[in-house]
Order: C-alpha cells, then structure tokens, then sequence
C-alpha cells in the first residue's frame, strides 16, 4: 500500500501536462553500482557505491494508457503509481512524500 502526503498532490497538481496525460510514479530499489576495471598491475579492480534504498521517478505519460495498467495504483484523476515489478513480496508500501524539492519514499517499519 502506497500513501501520499498531502503537500505531494499538491506538488503534483501545480505540474503542467499536456491534455491526455497523468502523471506515473515509479518506486525502484537503487542497490548500488558495481563497475570493474583492469589496475595498474593488471589485477581485476571493483568499485562499488552504495545503494541508495527506495528511490522514486516521476514521468508524464498517456491517461489512457494508465488506465489501462491493471498492475498501477491510482491515487486521483492523473496520478497513478506503479511498484516495483520484481520481487514484489518484499516491497514494504509506504508514504511518498516531498523533500527539498524532490518525491521521496519512506518504507513501512516492518
């Protein structure tokens, strides 16, 4: 289960859209990035960043399309959310929210 706070409908309804779209929100789990490279010695070399937990896109798309998408949450007339795809069983629900600026996610405590 997926709620937004009020200041993010807000947030969203002061967006601009062409007529026939809505708004899609995204939820996704950032794990990091893994690169690998060749060292000075010819020795295999990772370099990882750290992951950065739930992260949320916003992307204007067709309404009719959303409509469409059985598997999307609909949280008004042009704001559908669609959750993470893969392994679903693990994702918590939680509250979409605005921070500096940006759609921010906080996980349901367990």
């Amino acid at each position: 289960m997926i709620t937004f706070t009020k200041e993010v409908l807000d947030c969203l309804s002061k967006l601009t859209l062409d007529e026939g779209m809505a708004w899609l929100v995204s939820i996704r789990w950032d794990r990091g990035e893994v690169d690998n490279f060749r060292g000075a010695n010819g020795e295999t070399v990772w370099e990882r960043t750290p992951s950065r937990g739930w992260q949320v896109h916003l992307y204007g798309d067709y309404l009719r399309k959303l409509l469409e998408g059985s598997h999307l949450e609909r949280h008004g007339p042009l704001v559908f959310v669609q959750q993470p795809l893969l392994d679903s069983t693990s994702f918590p629900g939680g509250i979409i929210d605005v921070a500096d600026g940006e759609l921010v996610f906080t996980a349901n405590a367990d």
